[in-house]
């Protein structure tokens, strides 16, 4: 028995906005001069007051970690939204690595809201920017109702409901 070929009918990207740092460069940049700070500033705290380095360090790098770690969640992750005739597909994308998180069969999806509309047990965080300005997919997995919140364009939100109707 053949197996069917999905049929490629829309995909997009969606980034976060870029602001105050526009480059990645730039961000290492400000990353290793805050890895740099810490140091020196470890080391001037422990000359200056006799306070523990080693406190001081694991302190101020505990605090560079979870900047890091916050700039990586909120900047530096993409999302893929892929629309084909079968599914809905949503991937991570960090630099050159792509990881695909949901897959969603489009008999299973029930409809398509704004956010302030949409109810259900939700989904892991896969859109960038605002609550407010995205698109919720409402699905069936294992007889729940789920709610896949999706920054993609209006475009996008349109594709899902022709598939729906067709």
């Amino acid at each position: 028995m053949a197996e069917k070929i999905p049929t490629w009918i829309h995909s997009e990207l969606s980034e976060a906005k870029r602001r105050i740092i526009r480059s990645d460069a730039a961000l290492f940049a400000i990353l290793l001069a805050g890895a740099i700070g810490c140091i020196a500033l470890s080391h001037y705290l422990a000359e200056r007051f006799g306070v523990v380095r080693l406190a001081v360090q694991i302190t101020l790098y505990a605090a560079l970690l979870a900047t890091g770690y916050l700039l990586y969640r909120f900047r530096l992750v993409s999302y893929r939204y892929t629309l084909t005739d079968c599914e809905l597909t949503v991937s991570e994308v960090v630099g050159n690595r792509e990881k695909k998180l949901f897959a969603v069969p489009l008999e299973d999806i029930l409809s398509v809201v704004p956010y302030r509309e949409a109810s259900g047990v939700f989904e892991g965080r896969t859109y960038v920017g605002k609550r407010k300005n995205t698109v919720c997919v409402i699905y069936r997995k294992e007889g729940e109702r789920r709610v896949l919140c999706l920054s993609g364009s209006e475009q996008l939100a349109e594709k899902i409901r022709e598939q729906l109707h067709a």
